[in-house]
């Protein structure tokens, strides 16, 4: 009866302490989930994830490129609000490119589990601060969205446009430049398993630096769309009711036309009485006599 309760007593203390240690053990020291799931990969995967983001960074650093290129040769494109979103939009996405054309090189050489990381911390910040910019882009979509609905159902003309074009690339500039320099000041940026960028171990700082936006622009993109749909179906169906009425007009007026133009020939050939015989059928009937006076002289 005695030695039950020390025994629980020691338990308990046992328990407790062990939690304790437990809670205050670092979580890098448990690592993190990019290092758990790499170190899973067999060799050739891991090559083709280095080699992969390389050719379609590839393929959107030339479609940017050739946007910047056709809207800074013709001075027209530039004086358009929708091509100027277009050239901020392809601005971002090149730096942003840029950075995921080097995929792992500038992973620090100490991660593991990743094939050419032959960087340093520095390399790593550097590539997950352009990186990081992305989070401007979702916004640039967004904005070229609402400019369709603008245009399509508000019929803004390009002055409105213009009024509300700075606010449009100073809120996406300030996103992907601010997020990505407290992304940089508060240390959050290392091995993301391709390449460098917020940490698992922040999922909140993923969360409100990137994701916020990009589910925020995917709503307005579709409500968007959604919106421009509804606007061209129904200025179809109108144009095809005006087009129809038109249509119908026209034919009653022509059937009315023409019925008037029967109606006076008709009250024209009244008035002049019974046609005359035409040239051939008297021909005809003086051939006809002709040859009966022969075949009387002839029985004759």
């Amino acid at each position: 009866n005695i030695t039950q309760p020390q025994e629980t007593t020691q338990h308990t203390s046992k328990l407790f302490h062990s939690s304790i240690s437990i809670q205050l053990i670092p979580h890098s020291k448990k690592g993190s989930c990019e290092e758990q799931s790499t170190m899973a990969r067999s060799h050739a995967q891991q090559v083709a994830l280095a080699l992969g983001p390389k050719f379609s960074a590839s393929l959107s650093l030339l479609g940017s490129g050739w946007i910047i290129l056709e809207v800074w040769r013709d001075r027209k494109k530039q004086a358009l609000v929708y091509h100027r979103l277009l050239l901020g939009l392809s601005c971002l996405d090149i730096l942003v490119s840029s950075a995921w054309f080097l995929s792992t090189w500038p992973v620090p050489k100490e991660a593991t589990g990743l094939v050419y990381n032959v960087g340093n911390q520095l390399t790593c910040n550097i590539q997950g601060f352009f990186i990081q910019l992305k989070g401007g882009n979702p916004l640039y979509n967004a904005w070229l969205a609402l400019y369709f609905v603008c245009v399509v159902k508000r019929h803004w003309k390009e002055r409105d446009l213009r009024a509300v074009e700075p606010y449009l690339h100073i809120s996406a500039i300030c996103v992907a430049v601010g997020t990505s320099t407290a992304s940089l000041v508060l240390g959050l940026f290392g091995n993301a398993s391709l390449w460098c960028w917020i940490q698992s171990d922040y999922p909140m700082a993923r969360m409100f630096f990137f994701y916020v936006w990009y589910w925020a622009s995917l709503v307005i993109v579709t409500v968007s769309m959604v919106t421009l749909v509804g606007t061209v179906y129904n200025q179809e169906r109108k144009t095809l009711r005006l087009t129809t009425q038109s249509m119908e007009q026209k034919f009653a007026q022509r059937s009315a036309s023409s019925f008037s133009q029967q109606s006076q020939n008709g009250e024209h050939e009244s008035l002049r009485g019974p046609r005359p015989h035409s040239s051939t059928t008297s021909s005809q009937h003086l051939n006809v006599n002709m040859g009966k006076n022969t075949a009387k002289v002839a029985t004759q």
